[in-house]
């Protein structure tokens, strides 16, 4: 899957929606800047192109958190659909009525 210009422009769209990491600020209430943006179900090179731009699929972390995300959902400690409906989707609305 390439990422390029494209993929830059939806990143930086999505940090200026969403700056915070909504692992730290959801489950810690702690303000931590976002400075990666995670597809909360993983790309590949199958993956239908509009995946990698679509906002319902990213999830805004810090570093510590991005790397914790992908372990854990790639060993299968935590399925991508809670990770996604428990955490990034409350702290997306949480965010939004702010």
């Amino acid at each position: 899957m390439q990422y390029g210009r494209k993929w830059k422009e939806t990143r930086a769209r999505f940090l200026q929606r969403y700056p915070l990491c909504c692992v730290c600020y959801q489950l810690h209430g702690v303000i931590t800047p976002a400075d990666m943006v995670d597809h909360i179900v993983a790309l590949d090179d199958r993956s239908d192109y509009q995946q990698l731009h679509d906002f319902d699929n990213l999830a805004p972390l810090c570093n510590k958190h991005h790397s914790h995300k992908t372990r854990d959902v790639d060993q299968g400690d935590i399925p991508a659909d809670y990770f996604k409906t428990e955490i990034v989707d409350k702290f997306k609305r949480r965010y939004e009525a702010m």
